[in-house]
């Protein structure tokens, strides 16, 4: 599971895969512009009109993703995928370009540009 939080200008990822027994993880200052640019960024791609989930019943393997997001201090947004993401997809059990675009928007923010790879 990736954990991804921004608490004012920190940026923070951790990872923790329990069944691979891995914990690695990351903290980076980040500039006001940076932070402007993500939430501008965030704002572009739709996250917040991203419905709260997107499900594939028909494997019973593959990726889980959730996303919390707290922002302005009062709002809340939580959305969980298992195989199927937000935007349209060529292959229904392949990211979309719309959360591709997002995970790249995380990486560059916490510094990892090859973080979300789905390589890596």
């Amino acid at each position: 599971m990736f954990v991804v939080r921004v608490i004012g200008l920190t940026a923070e990822y951790s990872l923790h895969q329990h069944i691979y027994d891995v914990e690695a993880g990351k903290k980076a200052g980040i500039s006001g512009d940076e932070l402007e640019s993500f939430i501008r960024e965030l704002d572009d791609i739709g996250v917040l009109n991203w419905k709260a989930k997107y499900t594939e019943n028909c494997v019973l393997d593959g990726e889980d993703w959730e996303l919390e997001m707290i922002y302005n201090g009062t709002g809340k947004k939580k959305i969980y995928g298992n195989n199927q993401y937000p935007g349209p997809s060529e292959d229904p059990f392949s990211r979309s370009q719309v959360f591709k675009r997002f995970l790249e928007s995380l990486g560059k923010l916490v510094k990892e540009p090859c973080l979300f790879d789905e390589d890596s």
